[in-house]
Protein backbone atom coordinates (compact mmCIF):
# COMPACT_ATOMS: atom_id res chain seq x y z
CA UNK A 1 0.00 0.00 0.00
CA UNK A 2 1.50 3.31 -1.00
CA UNK A 3 1.18 5.69 1.93
CA UNK A 4 1.79 8.72 -0.24
CA UNK A 5 -0.93 8.17 -2.85
CA UNK A 6 -4.10 9.48 -1.26
CA UNK A 7 -6.15 9.34 -4.42
CA UNK A 8 -5.33 5.81 -5.59
CA UNK A 9 -8.18 3.40 -6.13
CA UNK A 10 -8.70 1.15 -3.06
CA UNK A 11 -8.33 -2.13 -4.96
CA UNK A 12 -5.09 -0.96 -6.63
CA UNK A 13 -3.66 0.22 -3.34
CA UNK A 14 -4.58 -3.07 -1.69
CA UNK A 15 -2.69 -5.03 -4.34
CA UNK A 16 0.52 -3.17 -3.53
CA UNK A 17 0.68 -4.33 0.10
CA UNK A 18 3.24 -7.14 0.69
CA UNK A 19 2.21 -10.31 2.42
CA UNK A 20 2.56 -10.47 6.21
CA UNK A 21 5.43 -12.98 5.99
CA UNK A 22 7.57 -10.60 3.88
CA UNK A 23 10.77 -9.76 5.74
CA UNK A 24 10.64 -6.35 7.43
CA UNK A 25 13.36 -4.38 9.21
CA UNK A 26 12.15 -2.71 12.41
CA UNK A 27 13.67 0.46 13.79
CA UNK A 28 16.04 -0.13 16.74
CA UNK A 29 13.88 2.38 18.66
CA UNK A 30 10.63 0.74 19.80
CA UNK A 31 7.64 2.75 18.57
CA UNK A 32 4.48 3.20 20.61
CA UNK A 33 1.21 2.64 18.75
CA UNK A 34 -2.12 3.79 20.22
CA UNK A 35 -5.04 1.74 18.89
CA UNK A 36 -8.36 3.59 19.12
CA UNK A 37 -11.35 1.38 18.31
CA UNK A 38 -14.64 0.73 20.11
CA UNK A 39 -14.51 -2.93 19.04
CA UNK A 40 -12.67 -4.29 22.10
CA UNK A 41 -11.95 -7.69 20.57
CA UNK A 42 -10.57 -6.22 17.35
CA UNK A 43 -8.44 -3.70 19.24
CA UNK A 44 -6.97 -6.53 21.30
CA UNK A 45 -6.24 -8.57 18.15
CA UNK A 46 -4.45 -5.59 16.54
CA UNK A 47 -2.49 -5.05 19.74
CA UNK A 48 -1.29 -8.66 19.94
CA UNK A 49 -0.32 -8.62 16.24
CA UNK A 50 1.79 -5.49 16.66
CA UNK A 51 3.37 -6.70 19.90
CA UNK A 52 4.58 -9.84 18.11
CA UNK A 53 6.33 -7.50 15.64
CA UNK A 54 8.15 -5.68 18.47
CA UNK A 55 5.96 -2.59 18.90
CA UNK A 56 4.85 -1.11 22.20
CA UNK A 57 1.09 -0.63 22.20
CA UNK A 58 -1.81 0.90 24.09
CA UNK A 59 -5.53 0.76 23.42
CA UNK A 60 -8.45 3.13 23.87
CA UNK A 61 -12.06 2.11 23.22
CA UNK A 62 -13.53 5.62 22.88
CA UNK A 63 -12.54 9.06 21.75
CA UNK A 64 -12.58 10.44 25.28
CA UNK A 65 -10.36 7.63 26.51
CA UNK A 66 -7.90 8.34 23.67
CA UNK A 67 -7.85 12.06 24.50
CA UNK A 68 -7.21 11.32 28.16
CA UNK A 69 -4.39 8.90 27.34
CA UNK A 70 -2.72 11.33 24.91
CA UNK A 71 -2.94 14.19 27.39
CA UNK A 72 -0.51 12.39 29.67
CA UNK A 73 1.40 10.12 27.29
CA UNK A 74 3.02 10.18 23.86
CA UNK A 75 2.33 7.92 20.90
CA UNK A 76 4.36 7.66 17.70
CA UNK A 77 1.28 6.69 15.68
CA UNK A 78 -2.49 6.38 16.05
CA UNK A 79 -4.54 3.60 14.50
CA UNK A 80 -7.85 5.42 14.56
CA UNK A 81 -11.36 4.08 13.91
CA UNK A 82 -13.34 6.74 12.08
CA UNK A 83 -16.69 5.78 13.58
CA UNK A 84 -16.25 6.00 17.34
CA UNK A 85 -19.55 6.28 19.23
CA UNK A 86 -18.66 9.40 21.26
CA UNK A 87 -16.09 11.36 19.21
CA UNK A 88 -15.79 10.89 15.45
CA UNK A 89 -12.30 10.36 14.06
CA UNK A 90 -12.03 13.75 12.35
CA UNK A 91 -13.25 15.54 15.48
CA UNK A 92 -10.70 13.67 17.60
CA UNK A 93 -7.86 14.81 15.35
CA UNK A 94 -9.13 18.41 15.51
CA UNK A 95 -9.24 18.27 19.31
CA UNK A 96 -5.69 16.94 19.47
CA UNK A 97 -4.48 19.76 17.26
CA UNK A 98 -6.30 22.31 19.42
CA UNK A 99 -4.25 21.17 22.46
CA UNK A 100 -1.06 21.08 20.38
CA UNK A 101 -0.86 17.27 20.29
CA UNK A 102 0.03 16.56 16.66
CA UNK A 103 0.07 12.76 16.43
CA UNK A 104 0.47 11.07 13.02
CA UNK A 105 -2.42 8.71 12.31
CA UNK A 106 -3.65 5.87 10.13
CA UNK A 107 -7.40 5.46 9.60
CA UNK A 108 -9.26 2.24 10.37
CA UNK A 109 -12.49 2.10 8.41
CA UNK A 110 -15.30 -0.31 7.69
CA UNK A 111 -15.81 -1.83 4.26
CA UNK A 112 -17.44 0.60 1.84
CA UNK A 113 -16.01 3.66 3.62
CA UNK A 114 -12.78 3.83 1.61
CA UNK A 115 -13.71 7.14 0.01
CA UNK A 116 -14.13 8.68 3.45
CA UNK A 117 -10.72 7.32 4.40
CA UNK A 118 -9.12 8.76 1.28
CA UNK A 119 -10.70 12.12 2.14
CA UNK A 120 -9.10 11.87 5.60
CA UNK A 121 -5.75 11.21 3.96
CA UNK A 122 -6.09 14.54 2.21
CA UNK A 123 -6.45 16.05 5.69
CA UNK A 124 -3.36 14.45 7.23
CA UNK A 125 -3.87 10.69 7.53
CA UNK A 126 -0.83 8.70 6.40
CA UNK A 127 -2.83 5.70 5.17
CA UNK A 128 -5.94 3.65 5.90
CA UNK A 129 -6.84 0.07 6.78
CA UNK A 130 -10.17 -1.39 5.65
CA UNK A 131 -11.81 -3.97 7.91
CA UNK A 132 -11.99 -6.91 5.55
CA UNK A 133 -10.86 -10.53 5.56
CA UNK A 134 -7.17 -9.65 5.20
CA UNK A 135 -7.22 -6.72 7.60
CA UNK A 136 -4.94 -8.15 10.30
CA UNK A 137 -2.34 -9.29 7.77
CA UNK A 138 -1.85 -5.75 6.51
CA UNK A 139 -1.61 -4.01 9.90
CA UNK A 140 2.17 -4.44 10.57
CA UNK A 141 3.17 -3.47 7.03
CA UNK A 142 0.99 -0.36 7.00
CA UNK A 143 2.27 0.65 10.46
CA UNK A 144 5.90 0.22 9.45
CA UNK A 145 5.44 2.21 6.27
CA UNK A 146 3.72 4.99 8.16
CA UNK A 147 6.55 5.07 10.72
CA UNK A 148 9.13 5.13 7.92
CA UNK A 149 7.32 8.11 6.40
CA UNK A 150 7.27 9.85 9.80
CA UNK A 151 11.00 9.24 10.28
CA UNK A 152 11.72 10.62 6.81
CA UNK A 153 9.79 13.78 7.66
CA UNK A 154 11.75 14.11 10.90
CA UNK A 155 15.03 13.82 9.00
CA UNK A 156 13.87 16.49 6.57
CA UNK A 157 12.88 18.75 9.48
CA UNK A 158 16.30 18.29 11.07
CA UNK A 159 17.99 19.01 7.75
CA UNK A 160 15.91 22.17 7.27
CA UNK A 161 16.78 23.31 10.80
CA UNK A 162 20.45 22.71 10.10
CA UNK A 163 20.17 24.63 6.83
CA UNK A 164 18.53 27.59 8.58
CA UNK A 165 21.31 27.60 11.17
CA UNK A 166 23.95 27.41 8.43
CA UNK A 167 22.30 30.31 6.59
CA UNK A 168 22.35 32.32 9.82
CA UNK A 169 26.05 31.60 10.24
CA UNK A 170 26.65 32.51 6.60
CA UNK A 171 24.86 35.82 7.06
CA UNK A 172 27.04 36.51 10.10
CA UNK A 173 30.11 35.65 8.06
CA UNK A 174 28.94 37.92 5.26
CA UNK A 175 28.63 40.78 7.74
CA UNK A 176 32.17 40.08 8.95
CA UNK A 177 33.47 39.98 5.39
CA UNK A 178 31.75 43.22 4.52
CA UNK A 179 32.94 45.17 7.57
CA UNK A 180 36.13 43.49 8.74
CA UNK A 181 37.84 42.10 5.66
CA UNK A 182 37.21 45.12 3.45
CA UNK A 183 38.67 47.54 6.01
CA UNK A 184 42.31 46.39 5.47
CA UNK A 185 41.77 46.62 1.72
CA UNK A 186 40.62 50.21 2.00
CA UNK A 187 43.72 50.93 4.11
CA UNK A 188 45.95 49.37 1.44
CA UNK A 189 44.35 51.52 -1.25
CA UNK A 190 44.58 54.68 0.84
CA UNK A 191 48.22 54.28 1.90
CA UNK A 192 49.27 53.32 -1.62
CA UNK A 193 47.64 56.51 -2.86
CA UNK A 194 49.42 58.49 -0.10
CA UNK A 195 52.73 57.12 -1.34
CA UNK A 196 51.94 58.15 -4.90
CA UNK A 197 50.82 61.65 -3.86
CA UNK A 198 53.50 62.44 -1.28
CA UNK A 199 56.52 60.41 -2.37
CA UNK A 200 55.86 59.85 -6.05
CA UNK A 201 58.60 62.27 -7.06
CA UNK A 202 61.18 60.20 -5.15
CA UNK A 203 60.22 56.93 -6.89
CA UNK A 204 61.39 55.81 -10.28
CA UNK A 205 59.03 54.57 -12.98
CA UNK A 206 59.21 50.96 -11.75
CA UNK A 207 58.35 51.97 -8.18
CA UNK A 208 55.33 53.94 -9.33
CA UNK A 209 54.22 51.01 -11.47
CA UNK A 210 54.42 48.68 -8.44
CA UNK A 211 52.20 51.04 -6.45
CA UNK A 212 49.68 51.23 -9.28
CA UNK A 213 49.56 47.42 -9.41
CA UNK A 214 48.97 47.29 -5.62
CA UNK A 215 46.06 49.72 -5.92
CA UNK A 216 44.54 47.89 -8.90
CA UNK A 217 44.79 44.53 -7.11
CA UNK A 218 43.20 45.96 -3.95
CA UNK A 219 40.34 47.43 -5.98
CA UNK A 220 39.83 44.14 -7.78
CA UNK A 221 39.78 42.14 -4.53
CA UNK A 222 37.35 44.61 -2.96
CA UNK A 223 35.04 44.24 -5.97
CA UNK A 224 35.33 40.46 -5.75
CA UNK A 225 34.27 40.53 -2.08
CA UNK A 226 31.30 42.75 -2.91
CA UNK A 227 30.27 40.37 -5.70
CA UNK A 228 30.43 37.37 -3.35
CA UNK A 229 28.26 39.24 -0.85
CA UNK A 230 25.78 40.08 -3.60
CA UNK A 231 25.69 36.43 -4.66
CA UNK A 232 25.06 35.37 -1.04
CA UNK A 233 22.15 37.81 -0.76
CA UNK A 234 20.67 36.43 -3.97
CA UNK A 235 20.90 32.88 -2.61
CA UNK A 236 19.34 33.52 0.79
CA UNK A 237 17.60 36.91 0.81
CA UNK A 238 13.86 37.39 1.10
CA UNK A 239 12.12 37.21 -2.25
CA UNK A 240 8.71 38.93 -2.50
CA UNK A 241 7.28 38.42 -5.98
CA UNK A 242 4.73 40.46 -7.87
CA UNK A 243 3.98 42.38 -11.08
CA UNK A 244 6.92 44.54 -12.18
CA UNK A 245 6.70 47.37 -14.73
CA UNK A 246 9.49 46.04 -16.94
CA UNK A 247 9.35 49.00 -19.35
CA UNK A 248 9.89 51.60 -16.62
CA UNK A 249 12.56 49.50 -14.90
CA UNK A 250 14.58 48.88 -18.08
CA UNK A 251 14.39 52.48 -19.31
CA UNK A 252 15.57 53.80 -15.92
CA UNK A 253 18.54 51.42 -15.96
CA UNK A 254 19.36 52.27 -19.58
CA UNK A 255 19.40 56.00 -18.75
CA UNK A 256 21.78 55.31 -15.88
CA UNK A 257 24.16 53.46 -18.20
CA UNK A 258 24.11 56.30 -20.73
CA UNK A 259 24.90 58.92 -18.09
CA UNK A 260 27.60 56.96 -16.25
CA UNK A 261 29.66 55.86 -19.25
CA UNK A 262 31.25 59.28 -19.95
CA UNK A 263 33.94 60.15 -20.93
CA UNK A 264 34.18 56.75 -22.63
CA UNK A 265 32.28 55.86 -25.78
CA UNK A 266 28.58 56.27 -25.05
CA UNK A 267 26.79 52.97 -25.72
CA UNK A 268 23.85 52.87 -28.08
CA UNK A 269 21.02 51.16 -26.21
CA UNK A 270 17.64 50.86 -27.90
CA UNK A 271 14.45 49.65 -26.21
CA UNK A 272 12.17 48.40 -28.96
CA UNK A 273 8.48 49.12 -28.28
CA UNK A 274 6.87 49.08 -24.83
CA UNK A 275 7.94 46.20 -22.60
CA UNK A 276 5.13 44.37 -20.72
CA UNK A 277 4.75 43.71 -17.02
CA UNK A 278 6.23 40.46 -15.64
CA UNK A 279 6.03 38.54 -12.37
CA UNK A 280 9.38 38.96 -10.62
CA UNK A 281 11.23 40.43 -7.68
CA UNK A 282 12.00 44.00 -8.75
CA UNK A 283 15.40 44.25 -7.02
CA UNK A 284 16.68 40.97 -8.47
CA UNK A 285 15.26 41.76 -11.90
CA UNK A 286 17.04 45.13 -11.86
CA UNK A 287 20.30 43.37 -11.02
CA UNK A 288 19.79 40.88 -13.88
CA UNK A 289 19.13 43.66 -16.39
CA UNK A 290 22.11 45.68 -15.15
CA UNK A 291 24.49 42.73 -15.34
CA UNK A 292 23.35 41.75 -18.84
CA UNK A 293 23.72 45.33 -20.09
CA UNK A 294 27.12 45.68 -18.44
CA UNK A 295 28.37 42.55 -20.21
CA UNK A 296 26.89 43.61 -23.54
CA UNK A 297 28.64 46.98 -23.35
CA UNK A 298 31.95 45.60 -22.04
CA UNK A 299 32.64 42.68 -24.37
CA UNK A 300 33.05 44.53 -27.69
CA UNK A 301 36.03 44.73 -30.00
CA UNK A 302 38.44 47.64 -29.36
CA UNK A 303 37.22 50.89 -30.91
CA UNK A 304 33.68 49.56 -31.44
CA UNK A 305 30.70 51.52 -30.16
CA UNK A 306 28.58 49.12 -28.08
CA UNK A 307 25.09 48.65 -29.49
CA UNK A 308 22.35 46.83 -27.56
CA UNK A 309 18.75 46.16 -28.54
CA UNK A 310 16.23 45.23 -25.84
CA UNK A 311 12.93 43.71 -26.91
CA UNK A 312 10.19 41.48 -25.53
CA UNK A 313 8.42 38.49 -27.07
CA UNK A 314 5.17 36.87 -25.94
CA UNK A 315 5.55 33.10 -25.78
CA UNK A 316 2.90 30.43 -26.37
CA UNK A 317 2.73 29.54 -22.65
CA UNK A 318 1.71 33.12 -21.77
CA UNK A 319 5.21 33.99 -20.55
CA UNK A 320 7.38 36.92 -21.65
CA UNK A 321 10.90 36.49 -23.05
CA UNK A 322 13.09 39.60 -22.86
CA UNK A 323 15.99 39.75 -25.34
CA UNK A 324 19.31 41.61 -25.01
CA UNK A 325 21.01 41.61 -28.41
CA UNK A 326 24.52 43.08 -28.68
CA UNK A 327 27.25 43.61 -31.27
CA UNK A 328 29.99 42.20 -29.07
CA UNK A 329 32.80 39.72 -29.67
CA UNK A 330 30.52 36.71 -29.18
CA UNK A 331 31.13 33.47 -27.30
CA UNK A 332 32.80 30.38 -28.74
CA UNK A 333 30.76 27.13 -28.54
CA UNK A 334 33.27 25.49 -26.20
CA UNK A 335 32.68 28.29 -23.69
CA UNK A 336 28.87 28.25 -23.70
CA UNK A 337 28.65 26.08 -20.57
CA UNK A 338 31.34 28.01 -18.73
CA UNK A 339 29.93 31.51 -18.72
CA UNK A 340 27.37 30.94 -15.92
CA UNK A 341 29.90 29.38 -13.52
CA UNK A 342 31.07 31.36 -10.50
CA UNK A 343 34.46 33.11 -11.01
CA UNK A 344 34.75 31.62 -14.51
CA UNK A 345 36.57 34.00 -16.83
CA UNK A 346 36.87 33.42 -20.57
CA UNK A 347 39.08 36.43 -21.27
CA UNK A 348 42.12 37.66 -19.27
CA UNK A 349 41.58 40.57 -16.87
CA UNK A 350 44.10 42.54 -18.90
CA UNK A 351 41.67 42.49 -21.87
CA UNK A 352 38.30 42.79 -20.11
CA UNK A 353 37.99 43.73 -16.45
CA UNK A 354 35.63 41.89 -14.13
CA UNK A 355 35.40 39.17 -11.48
CA UNK A 356 33.56 36.43 -13.36
CA UNK A 357 30.44 36.66 -11.17
CA UNK A 358 28.00 38.77 -13.23
CA UNK A 359 26.34 36.04 -15.28
CA UNK A 360 26.43 33.62 -12.33
CA UNK A 361 24.34 36.10 -10.34
CA UNK A 362 21.96 36.49 -13.28
CA UNK A 363 21.44 32.73 -13.51
CA UNK A 364 20.90 32.26 -9.77
CA UNK A 365 18.59 35.28 -9.47
CA UNK A 366 16.50 34.09 -12.40
CA UNK A 367 16.26 30.58 -10.91
CA UNK A 368 15.15 31.96 -7.54
CA UNK A 369 12.37 33.90 -9.29
CA UNK A 370 11.16 30.72 -11.00
CA UNK A 371 12.17 32.07 -14.39
CA UNK A 372 14.58 31.01 -17.14
CA UNK A 373 17.72 32.40 -18.77
CA UNK A 374 19.59 31.48 -21.94
CA UNK A 375 21.49 32.88 -24.90
CA UNK A 376 22.52 32.48 -28.52
CA UNK A 377 26.00 33.51 -29.61
CA UNK A 378 28.70 33.11 -32.25
CA UNK A 379 32.25 34.42 -32.23
CA UNK A 380 32.41 37.74 -34.05
CA UNK A 381 28.61 37.97 -34.41
CA UNK A 382 27.59 39.21 -30.98
CA UNK A 383 25.35 37.59 -28.38
CA UNK A 384 21.61 37.44 -27.81
CA UNK A 385 20.80 36.80 -24.14
CA UNK A 386 17.25 36.29 -22.89
CA UNK A 387 15.37 36.02 -19.60
CA UNK A 388 11.85 34.62 -19.48
CA UNK A 389 9.18 35.37 -16.84
CA UNK A 390 5.49 34.84 -16.28
CA UNK A 391 3.39 37.65 -17.66
CA UNK A 392 2.38 40.19 -15.04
Amino acid sequence: MNTMNATAEPEKRRAQVPAINEKRTLSPIVSTILIVDDDVALARLIERTLQREGFATATANSGQEALAWLTGSTADLLLLDLNLPDVKGKELINRLESIDRHVPFVIITGQGDERTAVDMMKHGALDYLAKDGQFIEFVPTVVERALAHIEQNRKLARAEKGLREAIGELEGFSYSVSHDMRAPLRAIQSFAQFLVDEYGSKLDERGLDYLQQIMRSAVRLDQLIQDVLSYTRILHGELPMGPVDLDRLVRDIVQTFRNSNAPRITPEIQVKSTLPKVIANEALLAQCVSNLLRNAIKFVAPGTTPHVEISAEAMKDNSIRVWFKDNGIGIAPENHKRIFRLFERIHPATEYEGTGTGLTMVRKAVERMGAQVGFESEVGKGSNFWIQFKKG
